[in-house]
């Protein structure tokens, strides 16, 4: 029996329930398991910290079979890729909300803006209309002027759009993995993360990506990153690792081999 498991979640939210669960469950669990298998090392971490022994972090895999089927360019995904190479663009994709911290896009972007005027961003998700303009409308024009929203695209028309980022960003407040990081990092756009499941398991700093704190002060953290990119060998080398990173360990052709040694 093998268990491959992610995070709790305590249906009742009362922290006591976890404790008696624990209690109840975790020893027999534990003997009863022949392996015990995470999506992350922070997961790993969780599960060693509650009793389970020989906890191993496996990841997740990304399908890449489904991206080999779509091979033509839509018109909406050309249009983008036009736009995106206009100048440097910073992209982000997923839902626009505070758990994916758009605010802290946008308070990195303006910042970068104030260094360097020659970066624009690319927004690929849906989100409370209400809500973006509510934090649209703290900044200038200018600024404004230089963030394109495109709604949802179809999933497999990323693998056209990635190649063309400057950086891709993830200050996300919680994030179980990301699969958009292993999108990111395969079709080598250069990542640049929060700390996460995701992150802190396929990203090994400075070599196929970075790990930001999101803190007020780690602003400019980002955006020196973001600026360091601009080197050519340093964004050449980060996308090449990343690529392979996710090839060779972050498949689910590769993950098997994990649930059979």
């Amino acid at each position: 029996i093998i268990l491959y498991s992610g995070p709790y979640y305590n249906l009742f939210k009362i922290p006591i329930l976890s404790k008696i669960y624990d209690v109840l469950f975790t020893e027999s669990i534990d003997r009863t398991m022949n392996k015990i298998l995470t999506k992350s090392n922070l997961a790993t971490k969780y599960l060693s910290s509650k009793g389970y022994h020989n906890v191993k972090t496996i990841g997740v895999g990304q399908d890449i079979s489904r991206f080999n089927e779509e091979q033509e360019v839509q018109n909406k995904t050309s249009e983008i890729i036009k736009y995106m190479k206009k100048r440097r663009t910073l992209l982000t994709v997923g839902s626009i909300d505070d758990r994916k911290n758009f605010p802290y896009t946008l308070r990195i972007f303006r910042t970068l803006l104030g260094q360097d005027d020659n970066y624009q961003l690319l927004v690929i998700g849906d989100g409370d209309r209400r809500y973006v303009n509510r934090h649209l409308n703290k900044l200038p024009s200018k600024i404004k002027n230089k963030i394109k929203f495109v709604g949802k695209i179809k999933n497999q028309q990323l693998q056209f759009i990635y190649p063309y980022a400057h950086a891709f960003l993830l200050p996300s407040k919680k994030e179980i993995f990301g699969m958009v990081l292993l999108e990111a990092m395969y079709f080598k756009a250069p990542v640049i993360s929060s700390y996460n499941g995701g992150s802190t398991t396929m990203i090994k700093k400075n070599e196929n990506g970075f790990i930001c704190n999101i803190n007020i002060e780690d602003i400019s953290h980002w955006v020196s990153l973001i600026v360091k990119l601009n080197d050519t060998y340093l964004h050449d080398k980060i996308v090449n690792n990343a690529h392979n990173t996710i090839d060779q360990s972050f498949t689910w052709d590769a993950l098997v081999d994990s649930f059979l040694q």
